[in-house]
């Protein structure tokens, strides 16, 4: 650019200078020069920060970031970048760990147990809103989606005082103070008004375990605690309001939560679920099958869908029917209240076997042994 025009612009932009050259060109001409050796300290001082840190960032193992140019201070970065990291999908369980954990365990996350009866209650109590028997496995999905999130945010807070908080916060209740005074000074959860009233609706976006439990418990008292993602919650229903269905039901509440940790960290241990890096063990493909897309191990559902799927299924109705033998001696109200719901899941899978069987004898296979 040339010298005048340089110049002309630089006495529209800087007032002072601009004063001086009106007087005094020649001293205008030395400020600037005084000016530009300024600027070129300053971007001198600014290319060693860089590279220093540039060192810095080799030295501790990061990837440091490229600047292509500078320009008077003014720098264009190029956004480090981060190698992608693999997902970790479900895997079958090993027979020596189906020796460590409940006889009825489905799914391990992180190395916490989800039992079959948790699964049965929310499927059962999802279908009883009034959808039909196509819609089973979205209700599954949604089941173990809900109860994996959960179990993934209690193992990563083992060593929580959530169980202390909300014991207290019980006993207090129990000596007459309010829910609410509790839930401001404890906390609750999101979407609550500060003293934890809140309109719990079907479909919640509580979650289908919370939503069950808010139904469930009669206007005028108080849930048991129980594990929410985020933290050990207990629900108190003022009132229940019916819908003209019941997909438009509603139960108002206050809802108390002492937290498994702070807002951040219960964010990071969710992310860490939805990136794929949670151990998740199911117990075999019929269950691998149940979870949401991004959980499941793509061979081990393909494989889920080849006549080889008898076999698994064939050992299921076998294991299901010890289970129902064991319950209907067993003397515990919560087990027997299971039984209805595990005899129309035998009924089912026993009528899928069939038909697996017929279709394995008509392309000339060997059927597995039927069961019972």
């Amino acid at each position: 650019m040339h010298l005048s025009l340089r110049l002309a612009i630089l006495l529209l932009t800087c007032t002072p200078i601009a004063a001086q050259a009106i007087e005094d060109p020649t001293k205008a001409i030395a400020e600037l020069q005084k000016e530009k050796e300024r600027l070129q300290r300053e971007i001198d001082f600014v290319k060693g920060r860089v590279a220093d840190s540039r060192q810095t960032l080799r030295n501790l193992g990061h990837q440091s970031l490229s600047f292509r140019t500078i320009d008077a201070g003014r720098s264009a970065a190029t956004p480090p970048t981060t190698p992608p990291v693999a997902r970790r999908p479900a895997r079958l369980m090993q027979d020596d760990e189906r020796q460590a954990y409940p006889h009825d365990t489905m799914v391990v996350v992180n190395g916490n147990p989800i039992r079959q009866g948790q699964f049965d209650e929310l499927v059962s109590y999802q279908a009883g809103v009034g959808t039909d028997d196509a819609a089973r496995a979205m209700h599954s999905m949604i089941a173990l989606a809900d109860l994996i999130r959960i179990e993934n945010i209690v193992s990563s807070f083992a060593e929580s005082e959530a169980t202390v908080h909300i014991a207290e916060a019980l006993s207090e209740m129990e000596g007459g103070r309010a829910i609410g005074e509790l839930a401001k000074s404890l906390g609750t959860i999101r979407g609550a008004a500060e003293d934890g009233a809140v309109e719990i609706t079907r479909h919640s976006p509580h979650g289908v375990k919370l939503e069950r439990i808010a139904f469930t418990t009669p206007a005028g008292t108080r849930s048991k605690p129980f594990a929410h993602y985020t933290g050990l919650a207990v629900i108190q229903v003022d009132s229940a309001e019916k819908g003209s269905t019941p997909e438009l039901d509603k139960v108002h509440a206050h809802v108390v939560v002492a937290p498994f940790a702070e807002g951040e960290n219960l964010a990071k241990a969710d992310s860490m679920l939805a990136s794929g890096q949670v151990e998740i063990v199911v117990r075999d493909r019929e269950v691998m099958r149940m979870l949401p897309a991004a959980f499941q191990d793509a061979e081990e559902v393909q494989a889920a869908r080849t006549k080889n799927t008898a076999e698994d299924l064939a050992k299921a109705v076998a294991e299901m029917e010890k289970e129902i033998a064991r319950i209907r001696e067993s003397k515990n109200a919560d087990e027997q209240a299971r039984l209805e719901g595990l005899e129309k899941r035998l009924e089912k899978m026993r009528m899928r076997l069939e038909t697996m069987q017929k279709e394995a004898q008509a392309e000339g296979g060997t059927p597995p042994e039927k069961k019972g």
